[in-house]
């Protein structure tokens, strides 16, 4: 769960291991209180090569997606403002697999997600 605290930044962090030429998602938190996303960076273990296709991370609650593509071995959103309600349950999943690649994306350190409480 995200803390509840009044922070007013923080991050969380997830891992998606092996090879990301599949698609799949594992959870990532329940927000107890409603949270704006300022930054979803991804950390790729192995780096991709000569991929046709990038993989692209997804940070969700099932509506509204914040998406990442991963093309090197460091990944990021940018500064974004993204809002989810407070019980919001977010999903980290591989939306694209990666394809065509002479080395697949591999052992994600998904996600560190920065955000702050609304």
């Amino acid at each position: 769960m995200l803390p509840a605290g009044p922070c007013v930044g923080g991050g969380v962090s997830g891992l998606l291991a092996d090879a990301l030429p599949w698609a799949g998602d594992s959870r990532l938190a329940a927000t107890a209180k409603a949270v704006t996303i300022t930054r979803v960076q991804v950390q790729a273990k192995t780096a991709p090569a000569g991929c046709t296709t990038n993989a692209i991370v997804r940070l969700t609650d099932g509506t509204t997606p914040v998406n990442v593509t991963v093309s090197a071995a460091a990944n990021d959103s940018g500064a974004i403002s993204q809002n989810y309600a407070a019980g919001a349950s977010l999903i980290v999943s591989v939306q694209t697999a990666a394809a065509g690649c002479t080395t697949s994306p591999a052992d994600a350190n998904v996600v560190t997600v920065q955000y702050r409480m609304q």
